[in-house]
């Protein structure tokens, strides 16, 4: 098959891209970060930077990353893969979570996929988060561990876990840290 552009489907010269008019229309994420949310941030301190909205609601988690703005030619390119069954940008997506997320990777021993709760799985037929982990983890030569978390059941109305709490998986298996 022809490389075709993943968003518009008009010729390119190579696979697993976007051209340049799909391209444009993406408002990627860059530095300077708020450094726990990933928030774009108006000017560089020189040093650790945290937004107003972290400050004032502080997140259970250390840090989290986003390559762009969910809007537009990126929003479609996610709902592609999340309802269309389209993986055919997997490897964009990965490459650019990869980029996104360098500097937290440095830390990381394992990639954890999301999981999702069974409905949603059987009606997909498969987890975008494992698809997306999986081409993030071969690209950054990390582990990959898509069972270290389990998704909650509905029983009588409620969602009930079977595993063990959620800090106390990732604190066994990853190494976590709860915050004090």
């Amino acid at each position: 098959m022809p490389p075709l552009c993943l968003a518009r489907h008009t010729p390119l010269v190579s696979h697993y891209a976007l051209c340049s008019h799909c391209w444009g229309r993406i408002d990627f994420i860059r530095p300077p970060l708020c450094d726990r949310l990933g928030l774009p941030m108006p000017y560089d301190t020189g040093g650790t930077m945290i937004s107003a909205a972290a400050a004032a609601n502080p997140p259970d988690y250390d840090r989290a990353r986003a390559v762009a703005q969910f809007e537009g030619v990126m929003r479609d390119l996610v709902h592609d893969l999340k309802f269309r069954d389209r993986h055919d940008a997997r490897r964009l997506l990965g490459r650019w979570l990869v980029e996104a997320g360098a500097d937290l990777m440095s830390d990381a021993d394992v990639v954890v996929p999301v999981p999702l709760p069974r409905g949603r799985l059987f009606r997909r037929r498969f987890n975008q988060s494992a698809i997306l982990g999986q081409e993030v983890a071969r690209l950054a030569c990390l582990n990959l561990r898509p069972w270290r978390l389990f998704a909650p059941v509905k029983q009588d109305h409620r969602w009930v876990s079977h595993a063990p709490s959620a800090a106390k998986t990732l604190q066994e298996h990853l190494r976590f840290r709860p915050r004090d």
